[in-house]
């Protein structure tokens, strides 16, 4: 798989990221509304809000939440945020308004989501034969089937944007 854009933070309302952690699959939760991202408060916060946020980003489910990610600045635009766990988006969950909120950066969540693919064997980042995660151990994703649009949504998974990727075949059967 060969991820062609840049990073991708594509700045829509509602649209999330996880802004300050070692990888793509965790770090603190922020939210862009009004044209400024903002943090979310850990008030009410639990598994099936953190799982939302996961698969707002492309991951399976969380692993973990906590505040373990450090301090933002600026807006903290969610509070006492409750999901039901079906929630497409984390701003569709329960939560006491934009910007409503009593809470301070001491208290920004944070979320790490389970990671089942990386792309191996290549200097760069955003290429590389595609590996799945799966009864421990690492292993090939073999070419059969695999679309344009299977590709995408790796590329997506990985933090990267879904336009402007492509995909080659399996080399020598591995």
């Amino acid at each position: 798989v060969l991820c062609f854009s840049t990073l991708f933070e594509a700045q829509v309302p509602g649209e999330i990221r996880l802004a300050d952690g070692s990888s793509i699959n965790l770090g603190r939760v922020e939210i862009y509304h009004n044209n400024i991202w903002g943090t979310v408060c850990d008030d009410s916060f639990g598994t099936e809000a953190a799982n939302v946020v996961c698969r707002q980003l492309g991951f399976p489910e969380s692993h973990s939440y906590g505040n373990t990610y450090g301090s933002g600045s600026g807006q903290i635009w969610l509070d006492n945020v409750v999901c039901q766990g079906n929630e497409q988006f984390l701003a569709n969950c329960s939560h006491n308004g934009w910007g409503i909120q009593n809470c301070d950066h001491t208290e920004d969540i944070g979320v790490t989501c389970k990671h089942e693919i990386r792309l191996v064997g290549s200097n760069n980042s955003l290429q590389g034969l595609l590996q799945i995660y799966h009864n421990y151990t690492w292993g090939p994703v073999y070419s059969n089937d695999f679309t344009m649009v299977s590709a995408g949504v790796v590329c997506k998974q990985l933090g990267f944007s879904q336009d402007g990727v492509t995909f080659y075949g399996v080399e020598n059967g591995t």
